[in-house]
């Protein structure tokens, strides 16, 4: 990269092309295929065609100043002309959007957050409503064996699965076996018993809700960039 003053001549031009190509003019509606970063207020944030009590207030405004977004260009509503019309396709620059792969491995990911997260609930739902894990080491069968789901018509308790995961039940039924068993948490492949210590309470509480894999320093930062202290 360089800086403007630095830019090779035979780079100006071309730089110059892409600057038009990139920058918007606050025109026009975008769309999928485009590069073009412009900007404008949050005026998307309600919904005020369906329903009167759905109307938000504008912000990015002098009354109600706010960050810009990414510009859309999607047409006014029809009952506040300061506001857009909703829409369930977001407009995102290509440079910033998910490639195929990527955007099915994504989804794919979430799909197994939420199966990762619902499945002691579902298993107990399933099971016995007033069993949950019988000893320690059951645990330890989400990982090796997976959970067996029984036939919708037969299940006990009479639960449903179309009652437990309604937008997910056709992904379970159609592929049980790969879906519900998952991958040993790298945590549990390392410590059997991590979550037992205070430790991984204090690793967790400091990571948050998505918690990363937080090791002790065992090279002082100096000593990489050959700095003494």
């Amino acid at each position: 990269s360089y800086l403007p003053s630095e830019t090779p001549e035979g780079l100006k031009r071309l730089r110059e092309e892409e600057l038009v190509t990139l920058r918007g003019n606050g025109e026009g509606e975008r769309k999928t295929h485009e590069r073009i970063y412009d900007y404008d207020v949050y005026n998307d944030i309600g919904n005020p065609d369906s329903s009167d009590d759905l109307k938000r207030p504008v912000l990015g405004g002098n009354e109600h100043p706010y960050p810009r977004r990414c510009r859309t260009g999607r047409p006014r509503s029809d009952k506040d002309p300061l506001s857009e019309k909703r829409s369930s396709n977001v407009y995102i620059p290509r440079d910033e959007s998910f490639s195929e792969v990527k955007q099915l491995t994504f989804s794919a990911k979430a799909l197994y957050s939420v199966l990762h997260a619902l499945v002691p609930s579902l298993e107990v739902a399933i099971v016995d409503g007033e069993l949950g894990f019988p000893y320690f080491t059951a645990i330890d069968k989400l990982f090796n064996e997976g959970v067996n789901l029984p036939p919708l018509n037969k299940a006990q308790n009479k639960v449903s699965l179309l009652n437990i995961l309604p937008r997910l039940v056709n992904s379970i039924t159609e592929s049980q076996d790969e879906v519900l068993r998952f991958e040993t948490p790298e945590t549990m492949d390392r410590d059997k018993f991590f979550w037992f210590r205070d430790e991984e309470f204090a690793r967790q509480t400091l990571a948050g809700l998505n918690p990363y894999s937080i090791r002790l320093v065992t090279v002082c930062i100096a000593v990489i960039y050959n700095e003494r202290s």
